[in-house]
């Protein structure tokens, strides 16, 4: 199933196909979250877990699809005043994703949050020379490390998917044939 996605996914253009596939990626991680472990804060009720979990999953997608098909407004059109929807989900997506690295990868999550704080413009003022700037705009903050395509979906994402991911697929049909054994 997979390669067939991967196969029909290849005739997206570019980085089109990572604001489709980041954003349902984030989806799936956290429903893969919620099936393993019963709920995604267990702390919280049930009908808390429930209602983020819906959430969690279902704006991720509808974020992955409207991106897709806004692909080339974003990046040809907007690229210099970014609708409120289009801000509204590439904070929420930001949101998930540093939420992600916080379950998963703690050191990274302080890492990004470091940098995230060093862009305030309030913040920035306060470093002596080498490191004082004037900081940047909050939406700038937020779509610079978005849907700009030199953060989460950027380069990155990219090389993985056109690079890693099909070594990956190869790897798994040469496995289930049974052909990594005569390699040995």
């Amino acid at each position: 199933m997979i390669f067939m996605l991967y196969a029909g996914a290849a005739f997206a253009p570019g980085r089109q196909i990572i604001f489709l596939v980041v954003p349902l990626l984030i989806a799936y991680y956290y429903l893969s979250e919620y099936s393993k472990n019963g709920s995604l804060y267990p702390r919280l009720g049930k009908k808390i877990n429930m209602g983020l979990l819906l959430i969690f999953v279902v704006l991720p997608i509808f974020a992955g699809v409207l991106f897709f098909f806004e692909y080339f407004t974003i990046q040809n059109y907007a690229w210099y005043e970014f609708s409120l929807l289009d801000l509204v989900l590439a904070s929420f997506i930001l949101f998930l994703v540093m939420e992600f690295s916080r379950r998963e990868h703690i050191i990274l999550f302080f890492i990004n949050l470091f940098f995230i704080i060093y862009c305030l413009p309030q913040i920035g003022r306060l470093f002596p020379e080498p490191f004082f700037h004037l900081g940047l705009p909050y939406t700038r903050i937020i779509t610079s490390n978005t849907i700009e395509g030199s953060g989460v979906l950027g380069d990155l994402p990219g090389i993985g998917f056109y690079y890693a991911l099909p070594m990956l697929i190869f790897l798994g049909i040469v496995t289930g044939f049974g052909a990594l054994k005569s390699l040995g």
